[in-house]
């Protein structure tokens, strides 16, 4: 393949580029969404994809599990009251309510299946035969059809049967049921995110393929226990690869928070430490291109990756817009993020785009972007990608230009801290800032802090802080905002984050409910070193 012609893009970090540039990057990026939402085929529901997304819905499940319910309950009663009069009772039109619901259910299935992948399964068969069955002797009973009814009177035995085989079916049906409601639950989970449904057999999974070759797959965590009624059961995802890419696929699991077994023979399964809401680490980059640049190479380009995080979209997405730029898919990072948010989106819902949002998630990737076209290598290149080297600098202070919306309530929640963290350890905290909250130009001292390589900076209410020393991606308590960078994309001697770039400050619900709209989006952090 031949290389790119444009020009190296600067990175979403504002390193080598001030606010305006950083708007300018956005806007690129905005306008690709667009463009590939354009090329993205807009297709309609057909009528049975519509069907299959209504009786799978949560209400429609819940409605059936009720009928089925009633139905026992009905079962029970003529069983307690067998000389009741069957004819004009409540009981009766009721039962045949029922009956008719579960006959409409098995028509749909018809038609959304097909009859050949109906019958393909013998519970279909014996479901529809009951069902029809006890739908003829319910209505003979109740309509007393003349001599239908006598001749099904002399057979009370077989209506027994039926009335036997009818429980049985309905036990059955309940327990299919509540597991059909867990995956109504997982649809409603996955929000607007691309499944991979195949009818004929019968996956319904939270996963789909990023490219044309379909040899990239984004997913959300294969689940167990619990966690598996609202996410990818374990079972179904291990099934799925071994039905569509037997001994061809590998898997790099990004979801720490969530482990669970290897299922793969030759341990197929890597596993990388990425906290959620934050980026990989640069070295994580590298190291997932290298692996799956050396497994996408063999087989005679027959095998699959699969990446997946916890909910399929921040940090696997991260994962796949660096494959696709590695492997020239895509020749740029908003090529990158664009295809993968459009992609991993079910256009014809209802929905924001289900892409990589975390502002520093996208810096990482504008980030890569650069390296991959400084070092010049690519998928299929004979060297492997190198780590950036390891550039050293000294923070000297944070600075917040115009930020806050609302100074004077800010400094109601006390004094603000900044802390730098490196590899999850918190390594300086600077002295707490309140008064100079008001000038909307406040100022952490960091004296100085060395620092290389992925680094992570953060500022918290000072008296919520806890004292532990180990960053949590956001999830800390106090914290108001943070943001991740590497120091071999930095230049100058300043950086400067505009407010959409700064990890929760885009998007910081809590905050919002103690003051409403809290940060202005003029408003920038800039960080200087030396």
């Amino acid at each position: 393949m031949s290389q790119p012609s444009n020009p190296i893009h600067p990175s979403l970090v504002d390193v080598e580029m001030g606010e305006n540039s950083s708007v300018r990057n956005m806007r690129s990026l905005t306008e690709e969404i667009e463009n590939q939402k354009r090329r993205k085929q807009q297709e309609e529901y057909t009528t049975r994809e519509k069907l299959y997304n209504w009786v799978n819905s949560i209400q429609v499940q819940l409605f059936l599990v009720l009928c089925i319910l009633l139905d026992l309950g009905i079962l029970i009663y003529e069983q307690a009251h067998p000389e009741y009069d069957y004819e004009n009772t409540t009981v009766a039109h009721t039962t045949l309510a029922i009956l008719v619901v579960f006959f409409l259910e098995v028509v749909i299935k018809i038609f959304v299946y097909k009859p050949y992948l109906f019958v393909k399964d013998p519970f279909n068969i014996f479901d529809a035969v009951v069902v029809l069955l006890s739908l003829i002797f319910t209505i003979a009973e109740i309509f007393s059809l003349a001599g239908g009814v006598i001749a099904l009177r002399t057979a009370r035995n077989l209506y027994k049967v039926m009335k036997a085989l009818r429980t049985v079916r309905s036990i059955r049906f309940l327990y299919l049921h509540m597991k059909q409601m867990s995956g109504s639950a997982r649809h409603m989970v996955g929000r607007n995110k691309q499944r991979y449904v195949d009818l004929k057999n019968q996956f319904d999974l939270d996963l789909c393929y990023i490219n044309e070759p379909q040899n990239l797959i984004v997913m959300s965590v294969p689940a167990t226990g619990k966690l598996a009624l609202f996410r990818n059961p374990i079972w179904e995802v291990q099934r799925f690869f071994e039905v569509k890419h037997k001994d061809a696929y590998r898997i790099y699991n990004v979801c720490p928070e969530h482990p669970y077994p290897d299922w793969t023979a030759d341990q197929s399964i890597r596993k990388y430490y990425v906290q959620d809401h934050s980026p990989p680490k640069m070295d994580t980059f590298i190291a997932f291109l290298n692996d799956a640049s050396e497994y996408m190479s063999q087989n005679d380009g027959k095998n699959t990756i699969a990446v997946h995080c916890r909910g399929g979209k921040g940090r696997s997405g991260s994962l796949c817009c660096a494959w696709l730029l590695y492997s020239k898919e895509c020749a740029t990072a908003e090529q990158a993020l664009a295809r993968f948010a459009v992609t991993r989106t079910e256009s014809r819902m209802e929905g924001s785009l289900q892409g990589v949002e975390t502002p520093s998630q996208k810096r990482y990737i504008y980030q890569l972007d650069q390296l991959l076209r400084k070092q010049n290598r690519y998928f299929g290149s004979s060297s492997p990608l190198v780590v950036p080297q390891q550039k050293k600098i000294k923070l000297k202070s944070l600075v917040l230009e115009n930020l806050f919306s609302k100074p004077a309530e800010v400094t109601t929640l006390g004094a603000l801290v900044c802390t730098i963290s490196i590899g999850g350890r918190v390594v300086y905290t600077s002295p707490g800032v309140l008064h100079e909250i008001l000038s909307n130009r406040p100022t952490f001292e960091l004296q100085e802090t060395e620092v290389s390589g992925d680094v992570q900076v953060s500022v918290f209410i000072q008296s919520k802080m806890k004292t532990e020393q180990v960053a949590k991606s956001g999830k800390e308590k106090g914290i108001l905002f943070t943001f991740f960078f590497h120091t071999a994309f930095t230049s100058n001697n300043n950086l400067t984050m505009g407010m959409k770039m700064i990890d929760k400050a885009v998007k910081n619900k809590k905050m919002a409910k103690v003051i409403k709209k809290p940060y202005l989006e003029t408003g920038s952090a800039v960080l200087s070193f030396s």
